[in-house]
């Protein structure tokens, strides 16, 4: 236990972390900004991804690259699309979750939460977790658009540790 503290701790402080202070990167607990209109955008929050594909047969969704390391407990890393010349980070969410059992477990995360946010060129994800089972699907918006919203599954796992990096240019 005390060498997964450890690695947690090492994960985050290399980039690991859960919000960012820099002016106009918008964080996941940011307030919306009430001087312009806020367009507010109806996402689904998906809690079983095998159940949402097969409610929706025909559509076409999108599965992040994936990429592993193993060690004491799994790193898996997801990526979609490429940086381009002038893009920035626009966006970073993380959370960790600890769980009494192993458990399947399920998360969404979109950018922006409201409004309009930054032309997506890619996004990086880093997963902590027991084991490397799981997969990433973007569900909504995506590379081109002006937002995303991307289911993330582990399964079987006692503690699922994620850290998102989007990127961006207007």
């Amino acid at each position: 236990m005390f060498k997964f503290l450890c690695f947690v701790v090492l994960f985050l402080a290399l980039g690991g972390s859960h919000s960012i202070s820099a002016k106009n990167i918008p964080s996941a607990t940011q307030a919306p900004d009430t001087t312009n209109t806020v367009q507010l955008r109806n996402v689904q929050t998906i809690k079983d991804i095998r159940a949402f594909i097969a409610q929706h047969p025909n559509l076409q969704l999108t599965r992040l690259i994936k990429k592993e390391r193993t060690s004491h407990l799994q790193t898996v890393k997801y990526t979609l699309g490429s940086r381009v010349s002038g893009d920035r980070l626009v966006a970073q969410y993380g959370d960790t979750t600890y769980y009494p059992a192993k458990k399947d477990v399920t998360t969404q995360v979109t950018y922006p939460q409201t409004g309009t946010g930054s032309l997506v060129t890619s996004v990086e994800i880093h997963c902590l977790q027991d084991d490397n089972a799981g997969n990433a699907y973007v569900v909504a918006g995506g590379i081109g658009q002006r937002f995303i919203s991307i289911v993330m599954e582990a399964t079987q796992t006692e503690r699922f540790t994620y850290n998102i990096h989007v990127y961006g240019k207007d």
